[in-house]
């Protein structure tokens, strides 16, 4: 049964997304049982200027004055110049900032965006007594029309500030993308409007691509219009730590990533100190004393686990998607803030470089990102597993320009060979100008080594995932239990998912990098996936209507063991969803290949018989001798 939720929400980044060593696969001792969640002690993040100030949410209007007394002082100290600096690195982060246009290297990237911008361009509607900017998004009142048209304008304003494309510098363009914001803001998106629909649009989607603009517009936008543009941001996006439309709950994962972002770069265009304060305090949930912050070890619900796992919407492993999204939004915040009166010192951002290695690094292969992780996404064809790779490589990789150099050398040999061994959905053709600009620092430069495969077994029992990774191939194991949702679907999504969290088996082979991401999910019979168990009945679609949920089955089961980190064994009960099927499932990972057993399958039920994967009970294996 799929239970529905309101927290969910469509994934940003499809609708347009000490040091510690790696880990260690030397063949030492490395042996844990997973079949329970890690504990992990709750951290207390600071800023190191100041220090955490630990407050309940009772304690909200106290905090509110006390942040208010300390940031005023801090507010007084800081220059014009800062604000110019960082707006200036924030137009550099949407446009790639100083590259040749004329390079070959960025040929294909600026014939992308300008294909697209131009188009768009062509189709705008600028006549007088418009109702709406493009005829597939009106009425523009409809937050996902209003929400998608600031997306557009956000690729034209970029298009506009980048050298090289046909709309570069033109003053019609930049007079007709200030006379859009303002039919957008005075028939769809301005502070006297109640949310509707879908929340996402009005505190994060719209609100995040008008400030992007804005951004891009800075010196040509009237001090009118910004003022107006602000303010309602200010409305839908007031902080990082709450949902605006329903106050008393706090904002976790990507979705507080996401508003630092909005909040921060709102703070810039209006030169209010204690705005961006609060945006990169909210990294760090100052204001509940760091129960929801970015930067800790979560034991249940939406955050990173210390085994490596990353939860998001309570109960679906979404490391590929959402986490990714997080990953993105924080890395782009610290990289903005660096060297400012506002640069992240909070000393647990150490569980976010780490998590490039312990929770990111062993689900991509080869620059996709493994299916198991990416949720509903899945079903996405203009998302397929190498767009959110790429994304992933792209914001590694914007993080390693702000991090300690300990870490972010390593990244980039990793960043290096994932991106030289896909040749079959090369990387240059995935990304916009920024990350292509970061990418070609990395292959040009010849101190950074190209990194090899990972190799080892992972148990991520945070999330029920198992990766087993050899040379040449690896495995990937999808269960669920009472803890992980077997599946998520909604807003027309992943309508056939009913038993990809039932142990679905992928492997991954390095000569044959395009088995998810051509066609697979459209073609697979969703009744026989690799490695699962199930009965013949017919299934309703799921998920067809508004909103999202999940179906959390009732096992508790589920999990798994590593040994040396390089060999492991995995196990799930099956309580299969509407009937009486039962099976207790075993695989068994070695170097050469990953062995599936199963036994005690069971089910009373008339009908017909049950059956199992076209795989059998026998292998998974990789190449011989690798």
């Amino acid at each position: 049964m799929l239970t529905r939720s309101d927290r969910a929400a469509p994934d940003p980044g499809h609708l347009c997304p000490s040091v510690s060593p790696p880990f260690d696969t030397s063949g030492s001792s490395h042996a844990h049982a997973s079949f329970r969640l890690h504990r992990a002690q709750p951290s207390r993040t600071a800023h190191g200027r100041r220090g955490l100030r630990a407050v309940s949410a009772a304690g909200g209007a106290a905090w509110a004055a006390d942040r208010e007394d300390m940031d005023n002082a801090e507010a007084a100290s800081v220059k014009d110049d800062a604000y110019d600096t960082l707006l200036s690195r924030a137009a550099a982060q949407l446009t790639g900032g100083a590259f040749d246009p004329a390079g070959p290297d960025f040929a294909a990237a600026l014939k992308t965006l300008d294909t697209q911008a131009a188009t768009w361009w062509r189709q705008l509607d600028r006549s007088a007594g418009r109702t709406a900017l493009w005829p597939d998004l009106s009425p523009v009142s409809d937050p996902g029309n209003f929400g998608q048209s600031y997306t557009r304008l956000r690729a034209l304003a970029t298009a506009w500030a980048t050298p090289g494309t046909s709309l570069t510098g033109r003053a019609e363009i930049a007079g007709a993308l200030l006379e859009a914001l303002r039919l957008l803001h005075t028939s769809g998106y301005h502070p006297g409007r109640p949310e509707s629909g879908n929340w996402w649009f009005w505190e994060i989607g719209a609100p995040r691509a008008l400030m992007d603009t804005c951004v891009l517009l800075r010196a040509r936008m009237p001090a009118e219009d910004l003022a107006a543009y602000t303010a309602t941001v200010a409305r839908f996006c007031p902080d990082p730590d709450r949902r605006t439309n329903a106050p008393s709950l706090s904002e976790t994962g990507a979705n507080r990533a996401d508003k630092a972002v909005i909040v921060a770069l709102r703070g810039l265009l209006t030169r209010d100190a204690v705005t961006v304060a609060l945006a990169r305090d909210g990294l760090s949930d100052v204001r509940d004393g760091g129960k929801n912050s970015l930067f800790r070890y979560v034991t249940s619900g939406d955050g990173f686990y210390e085994d490596g796992s990353f939860v998001q919407h309570g109960s679906v492993a979404y490391t590929g998607t959402y986490g990714s999204v997080l990953l993105g939004s924080t890395a782009q915040l610290i990289a903005l803030l660096a060297d400012s009166p506002w640069t992240v010192t909070d000393p647990k951002t150490s569980v976010l470089y780490d998590a490039v290695d312990r929770t990111f690094a062993p689900v991509v292969f080869d620059g996709l990102m493994m299916d198991a992780v990416r949720g509903r996404a899945i079903s996405r064809e203009r998302a397929r597993d190498h767009h959110d790779g790429a994304a992933t490589l792209s914001h590694i990789l914007h993080l390693a320009s702000g991090a300690p150099e300990a870490y972010a050398r390593r990244w980039r040999a990793l960043a290096k060979g994932w991106i030289r061994r896909n040749t079959v959905t090369p990387y240059p053709g995935l990304v916009g100008i920024p990350a292509l600009a970061r990418a070609k620092a990395v292959l040009d430069d010849t101190s950074v080594p190209a990194a090899e495969r990972l190799t080892g077994h992972f148990v991520f029992a945070g999330m029920d995932r198992v990766v087993h990774r050899r040379p040449g191939w690896a495995l990937t194991l999808s269960l669920s239990s009472l803890r992980i949702a077997a599946y998520e679907a909604g807003n027309g999504e992943n309508l056939h998912g009913w038993y990809t969290g039932d142990g679905m088996t992928y492997l991954y082979d390095g000569d044959d990098l395009g088995q998810y991401g051509d066609g697979f999910w459209a073609t697979v019979d969703p009744y026989r996936l690799p490695g699962t168990t199930v009965d013949t009945r017919a299934r309703a679609d799921i998920g067809s209507g508004a909103g999202t949920g999940t179906y959390r089955p009732k096992n508790a089961v589920a999990g798994g063991a590593v040994l040396a980190g390089r060999h492991g064994a995995a196990a799930m009960e099956l309580l299969a969803d509407g009937s009486s099927l039962r099976a207790h499932k075993a695989w068994f990972c070695l170097d050469r290949r990953g062995r599936r057993a199963r036994a005690l399958i069971s089910a009373h039920d008339a009908g017909p018989s049950r059956r199992s994967s076209p795989t059998g009970t026998c292998t998974s294996a990789g190449p011989r001798g690798h």
